[in-house]
């Protein structure tokens, strides 16, 4: 029962490694390849930037957003306004990914009620429908909540196979949730659009130009307390054409910190093949290239055996994966010693009145979600978001004037210690330069604090080329 439970708690969070695996990469997709699988020719980075830099530069760059006309009302019946949400709460086997990816967004809309609404409204919650990873159940449950629950906006919309962006924009529903899908994808056209994940997926917005961050390393620099010159680091990820770009990225960007990259390939079958029987090659392969760091993206049914192998293969460097949701805690013996970047978004390991509000608040609306899972917190953090904006309407309540707060220039701060701020209209067009690093304790089988969230790195403006 042991052994089931294991295999369902990886599977499970197949979806999460996917969602931070396009929140890391946000970035370019050249580097400086000698053929081989490996990077070391001097890279030039360019001038690193903080987050207000590259916002201003991604608006010169970007233009000014052309702001919608209308006086769009619906949802708003009196005072009060009705939210509905959409979300991937199963994927197509059933199995849940996101645990509070639909109550989140509810428990805080529920507290804003019960602290007396903003600006005097309230708000009521018309529910949040399962699209269930598949295209179709998405645009049939959009036209749902769009034309016959008419609500006001989508929070969170989290379908993660969706194409349903023209429609939200046309007919001027704001939308908020993690950017991993293009309908979040755009500048003008996608002005009713908030990810708070910013751009994630996104290399197009500005034309032939993209940032990217490098929190990704340099988290792991600060919290294993390594130099860069020490670190010989090896990527690998899926052979699809993202992972393949992953790869590559992010070995340009160790190069151009100073570490060395002897390997970036992508040896991990992707969705639709047949899964590996023995990843004991991949690990040989990666020792005999003499790196010290092991990064990969790929989902927890995979890093498990690429571990099993390393560690049996005489692999004694470090392993940095991009996820440590709350339910690998009783695998930690499988991971012992793994650091885990957890971009965006905090870790309840770090206990704080932040993440006490949140389990409040989820407890209020009789909800059994973690407070630290990372689809409760895209979604309490959304409706967070949405709220913050709401205040700032002056005048007349419609989702017009809504978009307009945000793309007006909006800066919506850091969460406490649970999720990063994002900044707008610029974050349609830049990533995160925020995460939290922790450890996996075998012995404790439990995520070990490790630095809190905050700001790592800096972002950078390549050339798509």
């Amino acid at each position: 029962m042991i052994l089931l439970r294991s295999r369902r708690a990886r599977t499970g969070l197949a979806g999460v490694a996917a969602l931070v695996a396009a929140v890391t990469f946000a970035s370019c997709s050249s580097t400086t390849d000698n053929g081989n699988g490996t990077s070391s020719a001097p890279v030039d980075l360019g001038k690193p930037m903080d987050a207000a830099a590259a916002s201003k530069l991604a608006i010169e760059k970007a233009g000014p957003i052309q702001f919608a006309t209308g006086s769009t009302t619906r949802g708003v019946n009196g005072k009060v306004i009705t939210i509905g949400g959409i979300a991937d709460v199963k994927d197509t086997t059933g199995i849940e990914n996101f645990p509070g990816v639909c109550d989140g967004a509810k428990a805080r809309f529920e507290r804003a009620n019960r602290e007396g609404g903003v600006n005097g409204y309230t708000f009521s919650y018309a529910g949040c429908t399962d699209s269930g990873a598949d295209p179709t159940k998405s645009k049939d449950a959009v036209t749902e909540m769009v034309e016959d629950k008419k609500v006001f906006g989508l929070v969170p919309f989290t379908a993660t196979v969706s194409s349903v962006g023209d429609y939200l924009n046309d007919k001027h529903v704001p939308y908020f949730g993690w950017g991993i899908s293009n309908d979040y994808c755009g500048w003008n056209n996608r002005q009713f659009g908030f990810s708070v994940t910013q751009a994630v997926s996104c290399p197009n917005v500005l034309p032939g130009q993209t940032f990217y961050s490098s929190a990704g390393l340099e988290s792991y620099l600060t919290g294993s307390g390594k130099k860069a010159a020490d670190v010989k680091a090896a990527f690998l990820g899926s052979s699809v054409a993202a992972g393949e770009s992953s790869v590559r990225s992010f070995a340009k960007m160790a190069v151009g910190l100073g570490m060395k990259a002897p390997y970036a390939k992508t040896p991990i079958p992707g969705p639709g093949a047949p899964p590996l029987s023995d990843y004991t090659p991949i690990a040989r392969d990666i020792i005999a290239s003499g790196a010290n760091l092991v990064a990969s993206t790929t989902p927890p049914a995979q890093i498990f055996p690429l571990v099993a192998a390393l560690r049996s293969s005489g692999y004694t460097g470090d392993v940095l994966i991009y996820f440590a949701d709350p339910r690998l805690a009783p695998l930690a013996d499988q991971l012992d010693k793994v650091y885990a970047m957890t971009p965006n978004f905090g870790s309840s390991v770090f206990p704080s009145p932040t993440f006490l509000q949140i389990g409040t608040d989820l407890k209020a609306i009789g909800s059994q979600a973690d407070s630290g899972a990372s689809g409760t917190l895209t979604s309490y953090g959304a409706a967070d978001l949405f709220l913050k904006a709401f205040a700032k309407i002056s005048g007349p309540v419609t989702t017009e004037a809504l978009a307009k707060v945000l793309n007006s220039g909006f800066d919506y701060p850091a969460l406490g210690n649970a999720m990063c701020g994002s900044t707008w209209p610029a974050g349609r067009a830049l990533g995160n330069d925020c995460a939290a690093i922790v450890q996996f304790d075998g012995a404790k089988k439990a995520i070990v604090p490790i630095k809190d969230l905050q700001t790592f790195g800096h972002e950078y403006l390549f050339s798509a080329a």
